[in-house]
């Protein structure tokens, strides 16, 4: 008992301190003070953030030699493409088919610090924020297709709505044929979606691939989105519903860009203002 006594005289300032440290934040957490409470949560999503972000760089590590993997077949289909833009001339001289006077999208490469993939509703936190010209409501892709859109942005972070989440839809374009349909996640798992209301004339084979359409200024056209893995008759209708494999494994992806669409705000401005000049003389 004495040597009890004796460690907390000689620990007795450090144990105060401690003890005075607690009071405080008691104090401002549950005080009436707004402004300290705001400050503790703008703190703490600061601290999250940091924390999400060392987590990310770990995991990192040793996703390192699957990511490398990736980036050669990206970098062979990024070859591949140049090749078609290109006219060799001679030995020494290419002609480009230089197309960035027209470019329209922008690329903000990213990684993922944290993810969900068991919930109704999955979200994304990614490394970049306002400070990286991002915005809610921009395109996510990763290294095989699409991954989602944000939906909520700070200084350095941004939150993204991905394609494994109960209330994300978009247009789905049947990659042989053209035809479209609706994209939406419900019974699906992480590996899979499902696109509704394609027309039943359309002949799908399994392994078909279905890509973006471009027409919601958000994704570029033909962006990758699943492989067909059933198509399941709407017995009586003239639809059909698609099952398909994502090209995106939601349970390890790492690098991502977030999309900007340069003339997204033009296309946006064009079509609000025909739908209110012409769209009552679709009626007539």
């Amino acid at each position: 008992m004495q040597n009890i006594i004796r460690l907390l005289q000689k620990f007795r300032i450090v144990l105060l301190f401690m003890l005075l440290q607690a009071i405080c934040f008691i104090f401002i957490v549950g005080g009436a003070n707004s402004f300290h409470r705001s400050s503790f949560a703008s703190s703490s999503n600061r601290i999250s953030g940091f924390i999400y972000s060392v987590t990310s760089d770990v995991s990192g590590y040793f996703h390192l030699e699957e990511e490398n993997h990736q980036l050669i077949e990206e970098n062979a289909k990024l070859k591949n493409q140049l090749v078609e833009h290109q006219i060799v001339v001679g030995v020494s001289f290419i002609k480009v088919n230089d197309t960035f006077y027209h470019q329209q999208y922008e690329f903000i490469p990213a990684k993922v610090i944290n993810s969900s993939i068991s919930n109704q509703q999955n979200f994304i936190t990614i490394n970049v924020g306002l400070e990286h010209k991002i915005e809610p409501n921009m395109a996510v892709v990763g290294t095989n297709g699409v991954i989602g859109r944000t939906i909520a942005v700070s200084t350095s972070f941004a939150t993204v709505k991905p394609i494994i989440n109960q209330n994300f839809q978009m247009t789905a374009r049947h990659k042989n044929s053209k035809k479209f349909g609706k994209l939406i996640w419900s019974d699906d798992t992480y590996l899979t979606a499902t696109v509704i209301d394609v027309p039943s004339s359309v002949k799908i084979d399994i392994g078909d691939l279905f890509e973006t359409r471009g027409n919601d200024g958000l994704f570029p056209e033909g962006i990758s989105i699943g492989v067909v893995k059933e198509v399941i008759p709407v017995e009586g209708e003239t639809y059909q519903n698609v099952k398909l494999s994502l090209v995106e494994d939601f349970s390890s992806i790492y690098n991502v860009s977030v999309i900007k669409n340069i003339k997204g705000a033009e296309q946006l401005e064009l079509e609000q203002k025909t739908e209110e000049e012409f769209g009552d003389e679709s009626n007539n």
